[in-house]
């Protein structure tokens, strides 16, 4: 399928809570075989995606296309099982990024907003807004019947107020109207590469749709510009959206490299959007843990980041 020449070395990679990775090496060179999830393993999704990575590596963002096949496609199937093949790129998960790779980062986002928010591709990423406030609230419902302790209770009431504050300032409407773009979807560190203060690659695109342009800004303020103890383990969930302490001055840094672009609607609805992002996060990772577990998604680390905003102003 691959005209790779002989292979040397192959090992499964650490990362990834969703699809699976391995390094392949040939007397060629060496190369990412990926094992697509089946959530975002639609021929239209696959399609859609390998043309946005094509489309932001000709104008020369850290972005990598798929490599074609022997047949002159970008993904194989295989048991009803879909690969991908990428150039294998050298680089270092950031424990904590530095101000100035933060820079870097925002004005990586702004290349990528810019180049996505009047690309004809874009139509093929519409999808609806990912954190409504009523979808919140039927994954709230669902994980609140797993938990039994009072102070997990009065920990599911106060989240369901912090919906509706946010069903109040931000209405799917209101979100609809701000600018999009084409966006990443997951930005943490476990999703990019740097070697030193270089970004070498940003990776995992299955997220990336159509939306508000500072979602993604929103993610580098929870997952890239705050503090977390002991760092991440990238192929737990629960550690991903452990609790953190949000760090104004690392998200200026950020906004710096962004051009700080943003509109005052934008920021007016930036803490809303950080709370609803939150609550999406810690929820939303009920897909990928047991039910026994649920529980542990309305702990202390939920509250954290919803009352720093509360105490902050935010």
């Amino acid at each position: 399928m691959y005209d790779l020449g002989a292979i040397t070395g192959f090992e499964r990679l650490a990362g990834g809570t969703a699809n699976v990775n391995w390094r392949v090496q040939t007397d060629t060179g060496e190369f990412v075989l990926r094992h697509r999830n089946r959530r975002y393993g639609s021929p239209e999704r696959v399609k859609a995606d390998h043309e946005l990575k094509s489309h932001l590596a000709q104008i020369g963002l850290a972005v990598f296309a798929p490599l074609k096949s022997t047949i002159g496609t970008t993904w194989i199937e295989l048991d009803s099982k879909i690969y991908e093949l990428y150039p294998f790129v050298h680089g270092k998960w950031p424990s904590e990024l530095s101000a100035k790779q933060l820079e870097l980062l925002g004005g990586f986002l702004a290349s990528l907003h810019a180049a996505t928010e009047s690309w004809d591709g874009g139509e093929l990423f519409c999808t609806p807004r990912q954190d409504s406030p009523g979808v919140l609230t039927g994954w709230l419902d669902e994980v609140a019947k797993t938990v039994e302790d009072d102070d997990g209770k009065k920990r599911v009431e106060y989240v369901r107020e912090q919906i509706a504050k946010i069903r109040k300032e931000i209405s799917d409407d209101e979100c609809q109207a701000l600018p999009h773009a084409v966006i990443h979807g997951d930005v943490h560190p476990a999703n990019m590469l740097f070697d030193g203060r270089w970004l070498t690659g940003l990776f995992d695109w299955d997220c990336a749709s159509w939306q508000p342009k500072i979602r993604d800004l929103v993610d580098c303020f929870l997952y890239c510009c705050s503090h977390r103890d002991g760092g991440f383990d990238p192929t737990t969930i629960l550690t991903l959206t452990k609790k953190c302490t949000p760090n104004l001055p690392r998200f200026e840094a950020l906004l710096d490299g962004y051009g700080r672009s943003l509109s005052n609607d934008e920021l007016d609805k930036l803490p809303w959007l950080i709370r609803a992002r939150w609550i999406s996060c810690r929820l939303d990772a009920k897909r990928k843990i047991p039910k026994q577990d649920w529980p542990q998604l309305l702990g202390e680390d939920t509250v954290t980041v919803l009352e720093w905003c509360d105490d902050n102003g935010f």
